[in-house]
């Protein structure tokens, strides 16, 4: 190969991996948006039903443990995931489900 045709190749390679983590990066922030939205949702159904100053302060309180409260909502999906799963296992073990 001659000179020229290397910097072709390495350009060509550098173009895909800059497309790569261009739609890496692009599914990672709409991935981050959707928790967003889902917990602001978990937020405006639970403190909706309150005075306006409880609302400013629960979500001082939320802001303040975003992580907290993104990490506890992830565990409660999986203990969902973990009771439909052993709900419908068969044979039915009770234990399980219980747990």
């Amino acid at each position: 190969m001659t000179g020229r045709s290397w910097i072709w190749a390495v350009v060509l390679v550098v173009l895909a991996l800059s497309l790569a983590l261009n739609f890496f990066f692009i599914g990672y922030a709409a991935h981050g948006l959707r928790q967003a939205a889902v917990a602001r949702g978990l937020l405006a159904e639970v403190a909706g039903a309150y005075s306006p100053e409880v609302r400013k302060e629960f979500r001082a309180v939320m802001r303040d443990n975003r992580g907290r409260t993104f990490e506890a909502l992830r565990q409660l999906r999986a203990a969902r995931a973990d009771l439909a799963a052993a709900e419908q296992a068969r044979p039915f073990d009770e234990a399980a489900v219980r747990q």
